[in-house]
């Protein structure tokens, strides 16, 4: 199982990375694959250097920068095309109905219990809630990104289809650039440099965290659980960064592919169809069944796989070649209907395996100082990044002929991280003079 998500990671990762050449590819003079390759590199080097720590501290600066860069391109982009209802009435026919003849009601019931599970099964996800001191503290986390998941897509889908109707001519390869070429119409040149940055840092938020989870995996999992169980911590830490920069090699090649393949939307959907609900549909289903076995789920991972794969391969060859809808239906449906009849089955030989069993203990908050040392320092760091972050918004805002939105923003954004800072050192301060007493 450890295999096939790895292989999947590389190539959903190359997807992400595409993404983030494309954004500055259309913004400098720079060819796509230069762009890729420094930008692999760039993430390479902060994610092998920095561990899951620099991931997730890099992680809240980059949303911090996205929030501004969405808030600021939002009001102006809404002011081009003469406000919001301007903007809906002038949208093509049919623009706001949610199908068509390509994407289905039947694709869009799939490709949301795709996304359900894959949510919920992706261990670049799953890092987020077991990266924190209790179970109370994960649930926290599952409900933060519930919220944003649901109100993020609208915010960060709404300029691009504004400018749609700016540039009714804009299709295939070159739709990919619609949101930056939307900035460098509608903002002065310091706040393109925002956006710019906020859109980076968006996308190569979830690569740099996929590629760090991948070392984790393979370091853990791979070579010490199957090759080397004696071998020491240190090593595992030197063989994890290894692998980093070989699978952030691999993504940056896969990455400079992705138009030969078809472009990035053909790429993730494809990918979501065929290795999605293969690899998490099944994961996501053990935690609800008493009957599953770790043979049974990881066969029907397996074979969901290759049936999917086979009809992408081969489907055209031997006139079977399934539309976008049933792509996606067969990819999703398929594992789950592996998943019920072996459920039958198990249930006629009285199959039941204990789940979603846990301690007391495992459920308390863990205290360990070192980490919560660790942890203050961290959120300190990302303060002071956020701090500066703030000060250059409202400085670009300041001096750009239309920036009153963007000065708003980084004004926000300074109050916010002081505010945090000073919670910060007041907080280690009282420590400090109360330790005295109770010694």
């Amino acid at each position: 199982y450890s295999y096939m998500v790895l292989l999947y990671s590389l190539v959903s990762t190359a997807a992400v990375l595409y993404a983030v050449g494309k954004i500055v590819y259309v913004a400098t003079p720079f060819s796509l694959e230069t762009c890729i390759i420094t930008i692999g590199i760039t993430i390479i080097i902060y994610t092998t250097g920095g561990g899951l720590w620099g991931v997730l501290a890099t992680d809240v600066v980059q949303f911090v920068i996205l929030s501004a860069a969405v808030i600021i391109i939002i009001p102006l982009s809404l002011s081009e095309v003469g406000g919001m209802s301007n903007f809906i009435e002038k949208a093509p026919a049919h623009f706001f109905e949610p199908v068509n003849s390509e994407y289905s009601i039947g694709f869009m019931i799939s490709f949301f219990v795709y996304q359900v599970v894959y949510i919920a099964g992706n261990w670049s996800y799953v890092q987020r809630y077991t990266s924190v001191s209790s179970t109370r503290n994960a649930k926290k986390v599952a409900w933060l990104f519930a919220g944003l998941y649901l109100v993020a897509p609208v915010i960060w889908m709404l300029p691009p289809m504004i400018y749609r109707v700016i540039n009714p001519s804009l299709d295939g390869a070159s739709a990919e650039g619609a949101y930056m070429m939307l900035c460098q119409r509608v903002l002065p040149a310091g706040l393109i440099g925002i956006v710019l940055s906020g859109m980076i840092a968006a996308t190569a938020s979830k690569a740099n965290t996929t590629i760090n989870t991948a070392a984790i995996i393979f370091a853990q999992d791979i070579y010490k659980d199957v090759f080397f169980k004696a071998t020491s911590e240190k090593r595992m830490i030197l063989v994890a960064r290894l692998f980093t920069v070989l699978f952030g090699a691999g993504t940056v090649y896969l990455a400079i592919l992705v138009p030969a393949a078809g472009g990035i939307v053909e790429v993730v959907l494809s990918t979501a169809a065929i290795a999605g609900g293969s690899l998490f549909g099944p994961v996501i289903y053990s935690l609800f069944s008493k009957r599953q076995t770790s043979f049974s789920l990881i066969t029907i991972s397996i074979v969901s796989l290759v049936v999917s794969l086979f009809f992408k391969i081969f489907g055209s060859s031997v006139g079977m070649q399934l539309s976008r809808t049933m792509e996606t239906v067969v990819g999703v449906g398929f594992p789950m209907f592996l998943l019920l009849m072996y459920e039958l089955y198990a249930y006629t030989k009285k199959v039941n395996v204990p789940y979603m069993q846990s301690s007391i203990a495992a459920q308390q908050a863990v205290f360990n100082p070192e980490a919560a040392k660790q942890n203050r320092f961290g959120v300190q760091v990302i303060a002071w990044s956020t701090l500066a972050v703030g000060f250059g918004i409202a400085i670009l805002g300041f001096i750009a002929d239309n920036g009153r939105v963007a000065l708003t923003v980084g004004l926000v954004i300074v109050v916010i991280a002081a505010g945090v800072l000073f919670k910060q050192y007041n907080g280690a301060l009282n420590k400090v003079e109360a330790s005295p007493r109770n010694s």
